[in-house]
């Protein structure tokens, strides 16, 4: 790092930094730098630093302690209240199928509004992997009671510092939801809130995180990766292991997108390796299918299989079809690497089916290229159609929203499927279509060039 401008100096001294500047200045200066340590000796006036002389003794030690254990004891007890009524309101919602609806009189008024708070961002929290909505619901009703809440046992800091989380996870339930303008308005607010509190490191990583994802969601990913990066270190210097490795493996997801798959696979591997499976068992699952998708895609099959092998990914999310048609899909690449493409094909028809069950249509669109290139490597040019017609026709029956490129991937689509039924599809023109519809999935502004992908595949026909 680059010594201190004049301007971070001043100011240090004059406490109008912000907390990120603040401690990016600290952590330079802890760093052991005397250069700019002798700036600041300089500066202050000798009589503004602590007088040299004998440590505290340790009966003032000792005082100091059991004036600060009187003050915390009575807290301490509340504390644990408040952590059985959380567990108890988590149990109590798990089993109402009408939700805090459901619940009797008794039960709602134990929640005590942080407690209610707490529940709800547990919920918001363990929804993000099944269902988008709920996470989003949970999330705003959370900011929606944080935001009333006049006071709590626990002080001015610890309400500050709920609020924060909650705006927090509705940006980050905005952003998987695809809503990227209040995401961004949720995190301004998270801030805000944070930096007129207690400026905690831990929250403040957090929300780097948060932004880590939704700049990657908006395929700004240079801006993505100093993120994961600045959260990344933060939680190292507090002795966060786990989330230190949450934050490798969030870059790792963002290096793929970024077409970076080698740095991707580091990042993967680094973040695992941190991570501690009883805290969040399902996120380290999530980073094992990633990284697989990552070694698939730099072609190291022998990495590939090792991870299927020994993850035991395959008993893990037998009981959850959405992930376990993920799963089978890296199965199916690996096949197709290996220029198996009977079984791969008859692995992605059933991935395709699954994502269908899972009235994911798009993402089932484009297992059924990769089925359809498996049948045209195969030179099966009538099953090659009967695929591509399914996959046009039960498309252009698919309602979407605003946010998925429904238009241009309805034109690659009809596409394979008119190049199929002419028999001059060849395996380029397909992949063209397959990674057509992957970009169009995160690009709403891609235009699908058809004379551009047909001359290009009937080129590189001719050349192979």
């Amino acid at each position: 790092m680059d010594h201190l401008a004049d301007s971070d100096v001043e100011g240090f001294l004059n406490g109008e930094l912000s907390p990120k500047e603040f401690r990016r200045v600290v952590r330079h200066l802890v760093s052991g730098c005397r250069a700019c340590g002798a700036r600041i000796a300089d500066i202050v006036p000798k009589d503004e630093f602590l007088p040299p002389g004998p440590p505290p003794s340790e009966e003032d030690y000792d005082a100091a302690i059991d004036r600060a254990w009187k003050k915390v004891r009575p807290l301490l007890k509340r504390w644990q209240e408040d952590q059985a009524r959380r567990t108890r309101g988590l149990q109590w919602l798990s089993n109402s199928p009408a939700g805090f609806s459901g619940l009797t009189a008794p039960q709602r008024q134990s929640l005590v509004p942080w407690v209610h708070v707490e529940v709800l961002l547990q919920r918001s929290f363990e929804a993000r992997y099944r269902n988008s909505q709920e996470m989003l619901d949970d999330a705003d009703r959370a900011k929606y009671v944080a935001e009333r809440i006049e006071k709590t046992p626990y002080g001015p800091g610890f309400l500050s510092d709920l609020r924060v989380r909650a705006w927090a996870e509705l940006a980050n339930a905005s952003r998987v939801n695809e809503l990227y303008r209040q995401a961004e308005a949720a995190l301004r607010t998270a801030r805000k809130i944070l930096e007129q509190g207690t400026a905690d490191l831990m929250l403040a990583a957090y929300l780097d995180e948060v932004q880590a994802s939704l700049r990657k969601a908006q395929r700004r990913f240079s801006e993505a990766c100093e993120l994961h990066d600045e959260a990344f270190q933060t939680y190292r210097k507090l002795g966060e292991r786990h989330l230190s490795g949450r934050a490798l493996v969030s870059k790792g997801i963002t290096l793929r997108l970024a077409k970076d798959p080698r740095a991707a696979v580091r990042a993967f591997r680094r973040g695992i390796a941190l991570l501690d499976p009883t805290r969040d068992p399902k996120l380290v699952d999530v980073a094992q299918q990633d990284l697989l998708d990552a070694l698939v895609d730099i072609g190291d099959l022998h990495g590939a299989v090792r991870i299927l092998v020994q993850s035991d990914l395959r008993e893990k999310l037998a009981d959850e079809p959405l992930n376990r048609a993920r799963l089978r899909w890296v199965e199916g690449k690996i096949l197709a690497l290996q220029k198996r493409y009977a079984e791969a094909e008859k692995v992605f028809a059933e991935v395709r089916a699954g994502f269908r069950e899972q009235k994911l249509e798009y993402v089932a669109s484009i297992a059924g290229v990769d089925q359809t290139i498996m049948l045209v490597h195969q030179k099966k040019l009538q099953e090659a159609h009967l695929v591509a017609r399914d996959l046009f026709l039960v498309f252009f029956d698919q309602e979407y929203r605003n946010d998925v490129n429904a238009e241009e991937a309805l034109k690659a689509l009809s596409f394979l499927d008119n190049v199929c039924a002419m028999k001059l599809v060849n395996v380029y023109m397909a992949e063209a279509v397959r990674a057509f519809l992957e970009e169009a999935r995160k690009d709403k502004g891609l235009r699908f060039d058809l004379t551009g992908v047909l001359r290009r595949g009937l080129q590189k026909g001719a050349e192979g």
